[in-house]
């Protein structure tokens, strides 16, 4: 079955009207894209770094917000750990006498080994040495628990000054992150709509796709048929050509045939026709002497049919004269041929002696043809006859 060509004008029709439509939405899309990325240019909480990198969307500046949130908050929860610790080992280096006490302590005790050492017994003496010495330890010791205590307080006001400095930057951070939550949440209606233009887009290429593929599978389809169709109208023109040339070679065949049939068979056909014809007329004229020239002839028309492989040919001409030569006695007719051959034994009946001969002006123009003297007498019909079977022998063996 024939298979039509796909048109692809129409085809490409298709594809540019849905390619439009593509591009269309592409376009919508960049113009809400862009209003998303003006919606995330804003200033930092503490001011000092600028706007926010342009072009950002909601999801990348909300992250990044969410992060800094985090590390503060990771901050905020490492120093309020280290100052629990700070404030955990100043309850266990509690002083409950200060360095000043003790001096005075010691001052007092050695103002009264000074001043009532005489008066004093030994055992008393000792005691307060042993005392003083106690006391000098323990001011050691709590010289040492107070500078670790002034460390520990000095700690926990940088802490606590830390925790100061954190607090209100994660406050600010947080209050961000929700401004950016709430413009995320107002902006829904465009990011509904970026995902329906990409869904739109994705089902147009698809069709697009499907129109091209069945474009292509018709053009394969096409080119195959037309391929076949070409091969088979080559094969048919090939075989009307060869019928054509073997029409033409058989005509052209015929026509030789034809032209061969037409031509005499012997190249001195027409001679040998008229000196059958002068034969002819000398037996009509002559019928007595007619026996021995024809005796001749036979013999000779015998070698013929002996060289042309035993058949007998004979031409148009031959034939035609053949007919004229004996048709008055084959068909019983009394027609002399226009006066041939006339004489005075004529129709057949036999002179008793020598007669005279005569003949029209075309006889003994063909007697004159070949050089033979017209007889003027029966009793010279007998020479003819010879010479005229002399010529007949002549002109079959002579060549064109």
């Amino acid at each position: 079955a024939k298979v039509a060509e796909p048109d692809k004008a129409e085809m490409e029709r298709k594809v540019n009207a849905l390619q439009s439509q593509m591009n269309a939405n592409k376009a919508e899309k960049t113009k809400l894209q862009k209003r998303l990325d003006a919606g995330t240019s804003a200033p930092t909480a503490s001011g000092t770094g600028g706007k926010a990198a342009a072009g950002r969307g909601f999801r990348a500046e909300l992250d990044a917000k969410r992060a800094a949130v985090q590390a503060l908050i990771a901050e905020q929860t490492a120093l309020r750990g280290a100052r629990d610790k700070v404030l955990t080992r100043l309850k266990e280096v509690r002083v409950t006498d200060r360095a000043s006490d003790l001096d005075a302590r010691i001052a007092r005790i050695d103002d009264r080994l000074s001043s009532e050492g005489h008066t004093l017994s030994l055992k008393e003496e000792k005691d307060l040495i042993k005392s003083r010495s106690d006391i000098v330890k323990q001011k050691r010791a709590i010289t040492v628990t107070e500078r670790e205590r002034d460390g520990l307080e000095a700690e926990k006001a940088r802490v606590d000054a830390e925790l100061a400095r954190v607090s209100p930057l994660l406050t600010a951070a947080k209050e961000e992150q929700r401004a950016i939550s709430e413009r995320f949440k107002a902006m829904g209606d465009v990011f509904g709509r970026l995902k329906e233009l990409s869904a739109q887009n994705n089902e147009l290429y698809g069709q697009i796709k499907a129109i091209q593929d069945e474009f292509w599978a018709q053009s394969r389809q096409y080119r195959a048929w037309r391929d076949y169709e070409r091969k088979r109208k080559q094969e048919e023109y090939a075989a009307r050509e060869a019928e054509r040339v073997r029409l033409e070679a058989e005509a052209e065949e015929q026509r030789v045939k034809d032209e061969e049939e037409s031509k005499p068979d012997h190249p001195w056909a027409v001679e040998l026709v008229e000196l059958d014809m002068l034969e002819h007329f000398l037996h009509r004229a002559a019928p007595e002497v007619f026996a021995e020239a024809s005796g001749a002839s036979a013999e000779a028309s015998e070698a013929k049919v002996a060289a042309a492989g035993g058949v007998d040919t004979i031409s148009k001409e031959q034939s035609m004269l053949e007919g004229l030569r004996f048709g008055d006695e084959s068909s019983g007719s009394k027609k002399r041929g226009r006066g041939r051959g006339r004489g005075r034994g004529a129709a057949g009946s036999k002179a008793s002696g020598p007669h005279e001969l005569s003949f029209d002006l075309a006889t003994l123009a063909m007697f004159s043809k070949f050089g033979i003297t017209a007889p003027l007498s029966s009793a010279d019909a007998a020479g003819a006859a010879k010479e005229v079977a002399a010529k007949r022998a002549e002109y079959e063996s002579k060549p064109a």
